[in-house]
């Protein structure tokens, strides 16, 4: 099913776990000469650093850059009012041991 949109290699980039890897990764991507609407974050650590970027130099989330994460981070409410503007989903633990 071609729905318009296209894979880009660039757009995809591996990072650690935490606020910084977020922060500096957000950086690089903004580097681009086209430069993506959205960026979405395995996890919400590194999301707030993606936000922590992009309000540091004047972007407002969402209006500017959505931003998303997953896992539900506590940490997510110690971050200040612009991650209220972020998106994060959470994927409750299935796993059930015997």
């Amino acid at each position: 099913m071609d729905n318009g949109l296209s894979y880009r290699r660039e757009l995809v980039v591996e990072t650690g776990d935490f606020l910084m890897d977020g922060f500096t990764q957000a950086g690089m991507l903004m580097e681009l000469m086209e430069k993506p609407d959205g960026i979405i974050a395995a996890r919400d650590e590194i999301g707030i650093g993606v936000i922590k970027y992009l309000t540091k130099r004047g972007k407002k989330v969402p209006e500017d850059m959505a931003v998303i994460g997953f896992d539900n981070d506590p940490m997510r409410v110690a971050c200040e009012s612009e991650l209220n503007y972020g998106v994060t989903m959470y994927f409750p633990n299935r796993i059930k041991y015997i």
